[in-house]
C-alpha cells in the first residue's frame, strides 16, 4: 500500500450507483493528484441513525464499499477525528459538499495539511432516495388502509382460544399484576379499570393484591360472560378511573372503531392508560397493518406501533418509557403506557 492515503467518507446506506461512481473517481483522483492510496472512513450506525433508521448495518455496508477502496474504516469516530488520526493528503467529497462541508473538516483538514477536493459524482442521493421510497410505500400502505376500513365486516362475538380459567390465567399471567402494581398504582392513583376485561381475571388478580388498600379496581366489558361473580360494568359508557388498563383487546377491535377504542380509552383515563395489543409484524410504513395472525382468528386489526402512539399524542396524553421498559420485562415491544398531559 502507497505511503500516501486519500480519504473519503460516507454513510453509503442505502448503497446506491452513484456511491459506485463517487468511489471510483475519488480513487481514480487519489491516484492521479497524490499517488495515494484510498482509504473510505464509514460512517457508524449512530451517525446514520441522525438521517434514518440504517437500513443495513455498519458491517453490511463495509463489505459493499470495500471492492471499491483500497481500505475501509469501520468506526464510530467523525470524519474529523480520522482525518487527524489518518493524516490523509488528500480528502475527498462528492460536489454536493462544495459549499456545505463542515467547517469542523476544514478545519482538521488545515492541521494535517490535508487538500480537499470535490468530486462531480452526484448522481443519485440516498436522501432523495429514501424520500422517494417513503411516499410510495406509505402511499401503498394507505390505499390498503383504506380499502381495509371500508370493506363491510360482520360482527364477531369473541371466544377464548386458551385456558380462560383463572387458575390458568394465575399461573400463566401472575406477574403481570405485580408489575401493574409495583410501577403503576403510584399515590395518586385511587382508582383502576380494566378496559375489556373479559371474564374478569385481571381484575381479581389485582384486587387481591391490593386488599386492604383504597384502590378500587373495576372492569368494564361489553360482552356479557357466563358466572361473572365481579359486578363488571356493560354499559355502553365505561366508568372513569385514575389508571385505565387495556390488555390484549385492540387487535380484536374492527378497524373503523379502533380509533374510537383509543379515545374512549383516553377519556375514561384521569391520569394514565397502559395497553398491550398485537401489532404489524414487518410493517414497511407506518401505515400498514395485519388483519389476521397465527394466534387468534379473531385477530383482525393490528396496527404499527408508530400509528397507535400518535393516536395517544393526538387524545393529548404523552408517552411514560421509562414505566413501560419496567413493566414490559420480556420485551416484546408492545406495551403502551401514556400519561394525560397536564
Amino acid at each position: 500500500m502507497s505511503a500516501n492515503l486519500a480519504l473519503a467518507d460516507g454513510c453509503f446506506d442505502p448503497f446506491h450507483p452513484g456511491h459506485l461512481v463517487y468511489l471510483a473517481v475519488a480513487k481514480t483522483r487519489a491516484r492521479e493528484l497524490k499517488n495515494a492510496d484510498l482509504v473510505v472512513r464509514l460512517a457508524g450506525d449512530d451517525e446514520v441513525r441522525l438521517k434514518h433508521e440504517p437500513l443495513l448495518t455498519q458491517a453490511e455496508r463495509a463489505a459493499l464499499v470495500a471492492p471499491f477502496a483500497d481500505d475501509v474504516v469501520e468506526t464510530a469516530e467523525s470524519a474529523p477525528a480520522v482525518i487527524r488520526r489518518l493524516r490523509p493528503v488528500l480528502y475527498l467529497k462528492g460536489d454536493d459538499w462544495r459549499h456545505t462541508l463542515p467547517a469542523s473538516h476544514r478545519t482538521a483538514c488545515r492541521e494535517v495539511g490535508c487538500d480537499v477536493d470535490f468530486t462531480n459524482t452526484v448522481v443519485h442521493s440516498s436522501t432523495r432516495i429514501l424520500a422517494t421510497w417513503r411516499q410510495a410505500t406509505d402511499a401503498t400502505a394507505l390505499r390498503r388502509l383504506e380499502a381495509v376500513a371500508t370493506a363491510p365486516g360482520a360482527p364477531t362475538t369473541w371466544a377464548p382460544v386458551t385456558d380462560s380459567r383463572v387458575e390458568a390465567r394465575r399461573a400463566r399471567e401472575g406477574h403481570h399484576p405485580d408489575l401493574i402494581v409495583q410501577h403503576l398504582v403510584t399515590p395518586g392513583i385511587n382508582t383502576v379499570l380494566d378496559y375489556g376485561c373479559g371474564p374478569g381475571h385481571l381484575v381479581r388478580l389485582l384486587r387481591e393484591r391490593l386488599v386492604g388498600t383504597a384502590v378500587a379496581v373495576m372492569g368494564y366489558d361489553p360482552q356479557i360472560w357466563p358466572d361473572e361473580p365481579l359486578g363488571i360494568v356493560h354499559d355502553p359508557s365505561p366508568p372513569a378511573a385514575d389508571l385505565v388498563i387495556c390488555r390484549e383487546v385492540l387487535e380484536h377491535v374492527p378497524l373503523r372503531q379502533f380509533r374510537h377504542t383509543v379515545t374512549a380509552l383516553c377519556a375514561c383515563a384521569s391520569r394514565m392508560v397502559y395497553v398491550t395489543t398485537r401489532l404489524c409484524a414487518a410493517p414497511l410504513s407506518a401505515f400498514d397493518l395485519d388483519t389476521q395472525d397465527h394466534l387468534d382468528p379473531d385477530h383482525k386489526t393490528m396496527l404499527t406501533k408508530e400509528l397507535l402512539r400518535a393516536l395517544f399524542v393526538l387524545e393529548g396524553f404523552r408517552r411514560r418509557p421509562e414505566l413501560e421498559a419496567a413493566v414490559d420485562r420480556t420485551p416484546q415491544g408492545r406495551c403502551f403506557i401514556y400519561e394525560r398531559a397536564t
